[in-house]
Formats: structure tokens, C-alpha cells, sequence
């Protein structure tokens, strides 16, 4: 439902590719173009650059198509991001697919798909999503302790 009490359908998709290496990693757009052709690629482009920096991951990518989607005010894009979330919980996990922020997301959606896992978990998980800010608005790195040594 948007803010103005309208009901609209989104189209929404999850793609990865190869996790045998470890799980997805790939970011969610809000975008109109989101279901094109180039976006069916991102997951395999993902892959061969996280492969080149020899990290654990294979690729994944996300998202919305729509135009209103890019466009939807706080609490419209808190609903979709919450039930976008909610329809792939079990698709996301540590072991499994790790999203991340993409073009188009703003702040209102930020751990707003964490907490959505975590509630369909029943347990809190903090490493579902990457580049998610805390409830302070502090930045990940700001929360890790110092190097030791």
C-alpha cells in the first residue's frame, strides 16, 4: 500500500551465481530498469570481482522494477523493502545470499531487510546484509573495536 492509500504491484527478483565459492553477494535496486538484461548479468560480473580480490563470495543481484519504486517516500519504501525482505527471508542468510544496499536505496531502508530476517529467524542476525547501518546511524566500521596489537 503507498502512503496515499493506493495498492500497486511491484515486480521483484533475487538472481545468484555460482556460491559454491560462499554465498551470494550482490546488491538490491530500486530502479525502473532493474529486470533488464544487463541486470540478469550483475550476478556473474559480482562473482568474477570478488573472485579477483579472492573473497569468499559468489554474485548476486536484486530488485524492484518500477519507477514508483525509486520514487516512494519513507514510509511506502519501508513497506516494500519489508516485504521484498520477507519474501525471500529464505533465500537470504550468512550462509547463503548477503544483499547489500544498491542504486536507488535510500536511508528509511536501512536494516529495515535485517530486521525483517531477523524477525522471520526469531533470532537477531546481524551478518544477513552488508553495508547496513546501526539504529545510531553509525557505520559499521565505526562499531568495530580497534585492531589489537
Amino acid at each position: 500500500m503507498m502512503d496515499d492509500g493506493t495498492i500497486r504491484m511491484f515486480e521483484g527478483f533475487r538472481v545468484q551465481h555460482n556460491i559454491a565459492r560462499g554465498p551470494a553477494k550482490g546488491g538490491i535496486r530500486f530502479h525502473p530498469t532493474s529486470r533488464s538484461r544487463r541486470s540478469r548479468r550483475w550476478p556473474s560480473w559480482n562473482d568474477l570481482e570478488v573472485r579477483g580480490r579472492r573473497h569468499p563470495f559468489g554474485g548476486g543481484k536484486g530488485g524492484i522494477k518500477g519507477r514508483s519504486a525509486a520514487r516512494c517516500r519513507a514510509p511506502s519504501s519501508k513497506r516494500l523493502t519489508r516485504r521484498y525482505a520477507a519474501d525471500l527471508s529464505d533465500l537470504f542468510g550468512p550462509e547463503s545470499d548477503v544483499p547489500a544496499p544498491d542504486v536507488k536505496h535510500r536511508r528509511a531502508r536501512d536494516g529495515v531487510d535485517r530486521d525483517t530476517y531477523s524477525m522471520h529467524e526469531r533470532r537477531t542476525e546481524l551478518a544477513v546484509v552488508t553495508g547496513s547501518r546501526s539504529r545510531s546511524g553509525a557505520p559499521p566500521a565505526a562499531r568495530r573495536p580497534p585492531a589489537s596489537g
